[in-house]
């Protein structure tokens, strides 16, 4: 009966007042889908059948329709991609494998509005609860086959947005920028994409170097190689790709400023490269000299800048016979000259500490030792007047008179009740507590 009233209702709505097919078919409805089909195609109520699709469930059928509209040049404010992807937006996370079908038509499509990084803006790139449950490695890997750009816009709203860790997300990012270095740019342009990898190889610590190192060619992109080979520790192979590959002495000193926390000698191991690694096979005489002696001059920056992190007993080994002494070298050694006088001072003083601390405690121990009582068979106890034996348990505390008694400890307890009671004990018999006076004592047996 209320497929019959829905369907019904439909037929007036069409006939009377097509305005409110919308209200009623965007809401549980009961019209019967093949009747109500045919009655909206053929007056053309193309929006209005694709709610009646999206209420039964029928999302390919609604998909179908708009991208037949969309293709036609005579279907009006349908016609393009635009109407396709708003409803692509409107589905649920489970119909991701529908999603990723039909929307390769207009991320395809550059001539229309939106462009494709709209719709990745749109679709996948966005705080919907169903962007954010979609399986990102499929999102990443269908982007990817489109165009890496797409993969690299997804990816970094990944990351920053949602914090995502997995290595696997990370080496995709690494991959889809290396993709797009392969395709054809301007200068300026893949200047910008190189920045923008190397700032993402400094950053993430999440990528697989080895993967990453396996993409990389071997005869470019030099500076990237360098970073890859510092997250695998191989620090001597990346300066030495910064010295001689990039020829960029700067990048090779920036290298060791923000890898020294990793291998302390990190600079002795640039020292070794400049002064003495050979030059390349099909290097000219004349140009070869001309970088031995910038490279020198280089040496000698780098040890007036940080003589602290360049210990002068590797160095000097180092230096070849024919260097020259330059200032920086002797603001270096200057300075390690210094370091070595304080280093001697230091050790000086804390010596002399220890020796008056030692003397200190020599006289303390001599103290101790020469303050003790004798237990003997005829000690007796002034309290009970009975022997200490020696599987007796005592106290040893301070009398006003004698200085020190020996009292079984009972006694000692007794003392201290008849004390805490108020009661008027003998001079003989007035034992302060051990535990209040704590003397220190050797305990000799006779």
């Amino acid at each position: 009966m209320a497929q019959v009233v829905d369907t019904t209702l439909l037929k007036v709505y069409l006939e009377c007042s097509p305005g409110l097919l919308g209200p009623l078919l965007r809401v549980k409805n009961y019209c019967d889908v093949e009747q109500s089909e045919g009655l909206l195609l053929e007056r053309k109520r193309y929006l209005e059948l694709v709610d009646l699709y999206h209420g039964k469930g029928l999302y390919r059928n609604a998909l179908q329709l708009l991208q037949t509209q969309g293709k036609s040049a005579d279907s009006g404010s349908l016609h393009g991609t635009y109407a396709t992807v708003r409803y692509l937006v409107r589905l649920p996370a489970d119909q991701f494998d529908l999603i990723v079908e039909y929307l390769q038509w207009p991320l395809q499509n550059d001539e229309d509005w939106p462009d494709p990084t709209t719709i990745v803006s749109m679709v996948f790139a966005d705080d919907r609860p169903a962007a954010e449950t979609f399986p990102r490695s499929r999102v990443a890997s269908f982007l990817h086959q489109i165009s890496p750009a797409l993969a690299i816009q997804y990816l970094k709203y990944v990351f920053d947005t949602w914090k995502d860790k997995t290595p696997a997300l990370h080496d995709d990012m690494v991959a889809a920028y290396f993709d797009m270095l392969e395709e054809k740019h301007s200068d300026s342009d893949r200047l910008s994409l190189r920045v923008k990898l190397q700032q993402f190889l400094k950053s993430s610590s999440h990528y697989s170097p080895e993967r990453a190192l396996a993409r990389l060619p071997d005869d470019r992109l030099f500076m990237e190689r360098a970073l890859v080979l510092s997250r695998l520790g191989r620090h001597e192979h990346a300066l030495g790709l910064l010295v001689f590959s990039v020829a960029n002495l700067a990048l090779a000193e920036q290298y060791c400023v923000e890898n020294i926390s990793q291998r302390a000698d990190i600079f002795v191991l640039l020292l070794k490269l400049l002064v003495s690694s050979p030059p390349p096979k099909d290097s000219v005489d004349q140009i070869e000299d001309k970088r031995t002696e910038i490279h020198r001059q280089y040496v000698g920056h780098l040890l007036a800048t940080y003589p602290q992190s360049i210990p002068v007993a590797d160095v000097l080994p180092l230096l070849p016979p024919d260097m020259a002494f330059s200032h920086d070298i002797f603001v270096y050694l200057r300075s390690q000259l210094c370091t070595l006088d304080q280093d001697v001072r230091t050790k000086n003083v804390v010596r002399s500490l220890v020796a008056a601390e030692d003397l200190h405690a020599r006289r303390q121990l001599s103290h101790l030792q020469s303050n003790f009582v004798v237990i003997s068979e005829t000690r007796v106890c002034p309290q009970c007047l009975k022997r200490i034996g020696s599987g007796t348990a005592f106290a040893v505390v301070p009398d006003e008179r004698k200085g020190q008694v020996v009292v079984h400890y009972s006694c000692w307890q007794r003392s201290r009740s008849a004390v805490s009671n108020g009661r008027d004990v003998s001079a003989d018999d007035s034992i302060a507590s051990p535990l209040d006076n704590k003397p220190q004592v050797e305990i000799k047996w006779a």
